[in-house]
């Protein structure tokens, strides 16, 4: 089974993404759906737990230099005029490509500042590549300007106000979590309290993705005390910010109050386990368990 898998996914010569670059036939296009369709796939065997299918170190080095030199061509012919930017799901897909299958099986000795520098251009100059954020702090122990380039592009996203560009921020650190490296890097650490802090401040841009950051930072032990002190304190409060009574209906608000709700339960049953005093902590889960809609309502049942 896993070697047809392996084979469905990197038995793909350069000519699948070549096709895309032709002039759409029809749309959608079959050729960019296919190439989306493969990219996506090694993106999420690569994420999935019982698989984590990754490339061999040989075939990460050939997919990387192709997938950081693709660009989506230039000129738009009327169907695309039309339809807009067909390719850029594609860009997504390879940037998802890159940060969760192809460059965490790059050997470290391929990890290199000249490597780091085609990621930078592919990230910078294609519409979509935000995705292929996650894949920088692979590359955070080339060299000191790499180490400097890697916190700023992360500072930069987390502070900015884009929601696909956070989220990849969020699941960057993630990542870099991961790392053998994260336990003593300052960079980390300055990132890691750059998110409590936005969550602190109560803005609700791609917050339910720094929810679930937290979540998971607090389950590795990666957060001080201050920090823990910090969650059990303002959970509750968004908890309640994003009750359904308080959001305009038919807002974007409404539409992410039950995931940040979701979140919160979830986050503020881990902290309980720490700061067993905490009534708010505990009636916020209490609380949650009659709440109107299931997402909430059976929150500690999911295993995300």
């Amino acid at each position: 089974m896993e070697a047809l898998l392996r084979l469905h996914l990197y038995g793909h010569g350069p000519e699948a993404l070549e096709s895309t670059q032709k002039e759409p036939r029809r749309y959608p296009s079959p050729e960019i759906d296919l190439a989306v369709l493969i990219h996506d796939g090694m993106a999420n065997a690569a994420a999935n737990d019982l698989t984590h299918l990754l490339p061999t170190a040989a075939e990460a080095i050939v997919l990387f230099e192709r997938l950081t030199s693709w660009r989506p061509v230039s000129e738009q012919d009327d169907l695309e005029s039309f339809f807009g930017d067909v390719r850029k799901p594609l860009a997504k897909s390879i940037g998802r490509a890159l940060s969760f299958a192809i460059i965490p099986a790059l050997a470290s000795e391929e990890r290199t500042a000249s490597r780091f520098k085609k990621l930078m251009e592919f990230y910078s100059e294609v519409d979509g590549a935000r995705t292929a954020l996650p894949g920088f702090v692979y590359f955070s122990t080339a060299d000191m300007r790499s180490t400097k380039i890697v916190e700023k592009t992360l500072a930069s996203a987390l502070r900015g106000r884009d929601p696909i560009q956070l989220r990849y921020g969020a699941l960057a650190l993630h990542c870099w979590m991961g790392l053998t490296d994260s336990a003593s890097s300052p960079e980390f650490a300055k990132l890691t309290s750059m998110a409590i802090g936005i969550i602190e401040s109560g803005r609700t841009i791609a917050l339910p993705q720094l929810l679930w950051l937290a979540r998971q930072l607090f389950a590795g032990d990666r957060l001080a005390d201050d920090q823990c002190t910090t969650l059990s304190e303002v959970v509750p409060d968004i908890f309640q910010a994003a009750d359904y009574k308080n959001v305009e209906p038919g807002g974007e608000e409404a539409v992410t109050a039950s995931t940040i709700r979701a979140e919160c339960v979830k986050l503020a049953q881990a902290l309980a386990q720490r700061f067993a005093d905490n009534q708010e902590l505990k009636e916020l889960v209490a609380l949650s368990k009659v709440d109107p809609l299931p997402e909430v309502r059976f929150a500690l049942n999911s295993d995300h």
